[in-house]
């Protein structure tokens, strides 16, 4: 009785210790962005303040929050450019504060004075 015993907890103990080890595999592949199918993908990138003026002539600069979504070509080199999103962050900010946005870059206003926000702004 006892060696059964023995021996069913010892199956028990390896095939824990197997579904770790697979287990952790697949986190390996995650983290390295091997999981993904072919084709294009999308990164949404932290909301930052960025600077936006009214007009092209407008002196006062405002803060809104803008959400960067970048499309990638190549969903295999996501894993690449996220390693490198403070980067792009950062030198889209640089950018904005030298030359601000405009509200119109972000918004359409229509003739009723409602606001239809323009998701896509570049081709993709």
């Amino acid at each position: 009785m006892r060696s059964a015993t023995t021996a069913i907890v010892s199956i028990f103990m390896l095939a824990v210790m197997l579904a770790g080890d697979a287990d952790a595999q697949s986190i390996e592949r995650k983290r390295t962005y091997g999981l993904r199918e072919q084709g294009t993908g999308h990164i949404q990138m932290r909301s930052v303040f960025a600077p936006v003026v009214r007009s092209p002539n407008s002196r006062r600069v405002q803060n809104t929050t803008v959400t960067v979504v970048l499309t990638v070509r190549d969903n295999s080199r996501i894993g690449q450019i996220c390693n490198k999103g403070p980067r792009i962050s950062d030198a889209l900010l640089r950018a904005w504060y030298q030359q601000p946005m405009t509200v119109d870059y972000l918004y359409d206003r229509d003739a009723r004075g409602g606001t239809n926000i323009n998701y896509r702004r570049t081709p993709a």
